[in-house]
């Protein structure tokens, strides 16, 4: 008998389709509203919202309702790893990081929470300063200010979630 697994992330609904309508033409948005549509001053523009992020409603900057791999550029995110930043808003952001065999993912902390799936490979994560071998499926959750770390024995793929987004990973 095979067995199903689910993983379900909890996150507010940043991304619905379009803005909430009010009278007339004009449409009214508030925090949860606006991805189709750039918002200024609470009032929809009605212009389509281009590339990976839209600004919305109060200045909130989030990611567009869709985010294709292909569009989004690899960068250097230290001791030889790269890093996607796929999507994106005030309260959670999801990032790919790519590693090569002895890579090095520093020890380092901050105040976000994070939770990691390791999507391919095998690490050495140090975690509060307990190390573990993890490989393809397994899963870390670090609390705000962890120190955290690890070291890449095969090559691999993690996807890193943070909440809140860790706004200095977007480009300025």
């Amino acid at each position: 008998m095979k067995k199903l697994i689910v993983l379900c992330v909890l996150a507010t609904p940043l991304f619905l389709s379009g803005c909430k309508q009010q009278q007339g033409n004009e449409a009214k948005c508030d925090e949860h509203s606006c991805t189709k549509h750039q918002c200024k001053g609470g009032t929809c523009d009605g212009q389509e919202a281009c590339g990976r992020e839209a600004t919305a409603c109060a200045g909130e900057v989030h990611s567009a309702p869709f985010i294709f791999a292909d569009d989004v550029e690899w960068e250097d995110a230290g001791g030889g790893a790269e890093r996607q930043v796929m999507a994106y808003g005030k309260d959670l952001m999801m990032v790919k990081v790519r590693f090569d065999k002895g890579d090095v993912g520093s020890l380092h902390h901050h105040p976000h929470t994070q939770a990691t799936y390791v999507a391919k490979g095998k690490f050495e994560f140090t975690i509060n300063g307990e190390k573990k071998i993890v490989k393809e499926g397994d899963v870390l959750f670090k609390l705000p200010d962890v120190e955290h770390g690890c070291v890449c024995l095969e090559d691999g793929m993690l996807i890193d979630t943070f909440s809140p987004m860790r706004d200095t990973f977007l480009k300025k």
